[in-house]
């Protein structure tokens, strides 16, 4: 409840009396000192010098008689005591400006510039002339384009002071740190310069880099480890776009870790070159990061790693992911028999890339590279081992190769094959068999696609499941977990395991080429919470639609047979996406709209919007950031997701309520 001051009371007086007459309420100077008389007594009587609302509203009541005047009365009072209080935040934030400026040099209405505030100073003094210099600029004092700035004049300085004070800043600083930042390079640069910076949660991934370059070239230290921090927060929760600009900022300020290591090569292949990373995080970054870019990464690492840190890498990491690589520290039969898993490797490449283009080059491909790597390894007695990498791995591989490139038919792929590929590439090969495949023999095929994604979400699922939070949260305590972070004298001692909620949402897969492996994903990962998919609408050209509740038989039937190639039309999707009843709608898509004539997909977003609905879109490496940025014009939450990993912990997050 408010409570409002005797001096407070009797100074606003006059003005609210004022007001109630201009309203034609018939009070007057009676009435006046008769509501002070009773106020001051009532106070006494309680001991105070305040009285709270319901107080002040009694009082006026037993004065001015009529409820119409009582309300009015009471309003007014609202509006001057708190018109009080506004103008002396006001005021003081007036004052700060002039004492700013009058450090600075110059008054209002003066032409100002950056050399001019520094003009004459040094050190620490020149800092803080530049900071009031960029405080000023950035809540409105200073002016007009670099060149031509001016100060505002007193009036429009004393307008700024109560705009920032109904906004409920109490000083200048404040109003920095939490207004939207100034755009541009070079105000990076001086906010390195004069030591300050806004707060950097407000900041965008591309400005948060420009202050890091900036705090570097000035030598900020301080200011550049603020950045790389976030920067690397950034980098593990995998939502860094400029891996290589973010990598260098991280190296200066000397906070690379393995853990912000591996995020940066998945988010950026080539700086496995760059980098120098250890074996472990390569391995540990290839087994995350989708085939393509699993399989530079270690091409990339082992260009610069010595003979044992080679071998290291090779116990660690699939041999599926040697396809990308050129050189290597390896001489003699050690070169001979890494050569032939390389070309093995190579061979399962183009054995499912047969199945995804149809190309019948890529299964003559694929057979050539899987029998020269069986015949190197015999023409040259090839016995012995390099990691996990050894002759009865390459003949593995090849043979694999070939009964993948070979098949037609679901009976000549046994099932055991294909769980040994990656969830989209398994996909890839199931579609194309079911393609060609007879009625009788596909429901085969989706009896084997249910079983492989069901695995993804039983071995990688669970392991995303939440299991507890810190304190705060209700529900039973973690005690084993709880005498761990205590015992290490970790922040949040308490544990509680974590009850899971989840919601109803519709899922919108985008099934074109680039997407097979986070359409896989999803699709793996909504088998856990399938009942609560009330929707599913899987697009390229045209959007097909299932009505949930969902089945696991009818996710991995839809993933079957949608065609993963052709156009793609977002807006349709978006508008096949609203049903009534379910708000949470979650779009997993490049946002590469191809198919010309439709409307763009931020108008249908809107309006799906303007229904009540909410819409994430969750987006790979290489999507369109012109339609992102229109699609969070219009209301839209877009996440970045470069990995099929993070496409799933995405979707988990909608659908447990925690994102």
């Amino acid at each position: 409840m408010r409570y409002y001051s005797l001096e407070e009371l009797e100074a606003v007086l006059p003005s609210v009396l004022e007001k109630l007459r201009s309203e034609g309420h018939r009070v007057g100077t009676g009435e006046a000192v008769l509501l002070v008389q009773l106020a001051r007594n009532y106070a006494a009587l309680e001991a105070r010098d305040q009285l709270s609302e319901d107080e002040v509203r009694l009082i006026a009541g037993g004065v001015l008689k009529r409820e119409a005047a009582v309300e009015s009365f009471m309003r007014h009072l609202r509006m001057e005591t708190l018109g009080s209080k506004l103008r002396e935040s006001a005021e003081r934030i007036e004052g700060e400006i002039t004492a700013m400026l009058r450090e600075m040099g110059v008054a209002p209405g003066w032409r100002v510039s950056k050399k001019m505030v520094k003009k004459g100073k040094r050190g620490r003094e020149a800092r803080r002339s530049l900071s009031y210099y960029l405080m000023l600029r950035r809540i409105g004092v200073i002016r007009g384009k670099p060149g031509s700035e001016r100060v505002a004049d007193p009036q429009a300085i004393r307008s700024i002071a109560f705009s920032l004070a109904r906004r409920g800043f109490d000083s200048v600083e404040k109003a920095y740190e939490d207004l939207k930042p100034l755009a541009g390079r070079d105000y990076r640069l001086m906010e390195a310069e004069a030591r300050v910076h806004p707060r950097l949660e407000s900041l965008s991934e591309k400005q948060l880099i420009q202050l890091g370059e900036a705090s570097l070239r000035k030598g900020n230290m301080e200011t550049l480890r603020d950045v790389a921090d976030r920067l690397a927060s950034l980098a593990v929760k995998g939502e860094l776009r400029d891996a290589g600009r973010a990598a260098r900022l991280l190296e200066a300020a000397g906070l690379r870790d393995p853990r912000v290591e591996e995020s940066l090569l998945i988010a950026e292949p080539r700086l496995a070159e760059k980098l120098r990373p250890s074996p472990e995080t390569v391995a540990r970054a290839a087994s995350k990061a989708p085939g393509e870019e699993a399989g530079e990464i270690v091409a990339r690492a082992l260009k610069r790693m010595s003979r044992e840190e080679a071998i290291q890498l090779l116990s660690l990491v699939d041999p599926r992911h040697l396809w990308g690589v050129k050189r290597h520290p390896f001489t003699g039969e050690e070169a001979a028999l890494f050569e032939a898993a390389v070309k093995a490797s190579r061979g399962l490449r183009e054995a499912v890339a047969f199945h995804e283009t149809g190309n019948p080059g890529r299964r003559d491909m694929a057979l050539y590279l899987a029998g020269e790597a069986v015949e190197s390894l015999e023409a040259a007695g090839l016995t012995g081992g390099l990691g996990r990498v050894s002759a009865e791995t390459v003949r593995s591989l090849a043979r694999l190769a070939e009964a993948i490139a070979l098949s037609d038919s679901p009976g000549e792929l046994a099932e055991e094959l294909l769980l040994r590929l990656p969830p989209g590439d398994a996909v890839t090969v199931l579609r194309s068999l079911y393609a060609r495949a007879f009625p009788e023999e596909r429901e085969l095929l989706v009896a084997a696609a249910e079983r492989i994604l069901a695995r993804l979400s039983s071995r990688e699922g669970l392991r995303l499941l939440p299991k507890w939070v810190v304190s705060g949260e209700r529900g039973r305590v973690d005690v084993r977990r709880s005498v761990y972070r205590l015992v290490r004298r970790l922040p949040h001692p308490l544990i509680y395991r974590r009850r899971l909620k989840s919601r109803r949402m519709v899922l919108v897969l985008d099934v074109s080429g680039s997407m097979i492996d986070h359409a896989a994903w999803a699709a793996g990962i909504a088998m856990l919470f399938s009942r609560n998919v009330e929707r599913l609408v899987t697009f390229s050209g045209r959007p097909g639609v299932i009505e949930g509740p969902l089945k696991p038989r009818e996710l991995a039937r839809a993933l079957l047979e949608a065609e993963f190639r052709g156009l793609t039309n977002v807006a349709a999707a978006i508008r096949a996406s609203e049903k009534p009843g379910v708000r949470s709608v979650v779009l997993v898509s490049d946002l590469k709209q191809t198919v010309a004539g439709e409307e763009p997909p931020e108008a249908a977003a809107e309006r799906l919007l303007r229904r009540g609905h909410r819409l994430i879109a969750v987006v790979p490496r290489g999507y369109d950031a012109e339609a992102a940025e229109r699609l969070e014009a219009v209301g839209a939450r877009v996440v970045y997701a470069p990995t099929p990993r993070l496409t799933a912990i995405h979707l988990l997050r909608v659908l447990l309520r925690t994102g």
